[in-house]
C-alpha cells in the first residue's frame, strides 16, 4: 500500500490499496482467452454471462489474480455458468487464486496451470463461526459438497480446505495436493506454454 515508498501508509494509500484488493472481478478479452482479475462478488455471474454472450470466441479464462469471493452463492453460481458453457480455466506462472477463486478455477472443463501458479485455500466463515465449528453432518456443508460432486472434485477436498488453514489465514497447495484432489486435468505446464493452445470444448 506504500505507493510513494516513504515508509508510512497514509489514509489515501490505505483506501487506494483496499480498493484494488476488493475490486470486483473483471475480464479482459484477447483473442480466444479472457484474463480475469479481482474479487468474485454478486456482479460476477452477470459478467460471466456477458462474456458468454458477447464473446463466444472465448474458450479459456486465464485467472491472473483472483483473491477470493465475498459472496459464496454468487461464486458458485458464476462457476456453474463457466462449467455449463464448456469454458476452460488456467492459472499462469505468476498467477494466484485463493479461497473462492480456487473454487471458481475448479469450474473449468480443462483445468491447467503453469509452474509457479498459486492456489490458496482456507476455511470459510460467517457470523463469527468457521466451517470447522459445525459438525460434518450439518446441512451447512451440503452446498459445498454438491459443488464438488458437480465439478468432479472429490468431497475430501472440501474437508481438507476447512482444516488446511483458518479463515484468517491461507494455505497454498503443493503440487502433490493439486494431484491428490484432482485440481488439474493435465500435468503442470512450463511457463513458456501457450494457454491459447488448449483444446476447445463444445
Amino acid at each position: 500500500f506504500d505507493a510513494n515508498n516513504d515508509g508510512a501508509i497514509s489514509r489515501n494509500e490505505m483506501v487506494a490499496g483496499f480498493a484494488v484488493l476488493d475490486a470486483s472481478a473483471s475480464f479482459e478479452v484477447e483473442d480466444d482467452v479472457a484474463y480475469m482479475n479481482g474479487t468474485i462478488d454478486e456482479s460476477t455471474p452477470f459478467r460471466i454471462m456477458e462474456l458468454v454472450y458477447y464473446h463466444p470466441e472465448v474458450k479459456t479464462i486465464i485467472m491472473v489474480d483472483v483473491p477470493g469471493s465475498v459472496d459464496d452463492d454468487s461464486s458458485l453460481r458464476a462457476s456453474r455458468i463457466v462449467r455449463n458453457h464448456g469454458l476452460n480455466t488456467h492459472v499462469p506462472s505468476d498467477g494466484e487464486v485463493a479461497s473462492g477463486g480456487t473454487d471458481f478455477f475448479q469450474a473449468g472443463v480443462s483445468r491447467t496451470c503453469e509452474k509457479g501458479a498459486k492456489f490458496g485455500v482456507h476455511s470459510w466463515s460467517e457470523f463469527g463461526a468457521e466451517g470447522t465449528d459445525y459438525p460434518r453432518d450439518d446441512e451447512v456443508h451440503q452446498m459445498y459438497l454438491d459443488y464438488c460432486d458437480e465439478m468432479g472434485i472429490p468431497q475430501s477436498f472440501y474437508w481438507y480446505t476447512l482444516d488446511a488453514a483458518s479463515a484468517d489465514d491461507i494455505h497454498y497447495m503443493t503440487d502433490s495436493e493439486l494431484s491428490t484432489f484432482s485440481m488439474l486435468t493435465a500435468p503442470i505446464l512450463l511457463p513458456s506454454a501457450e494457454p491459447e493452445a488448449l483444446p476447445a470444448v463444445n
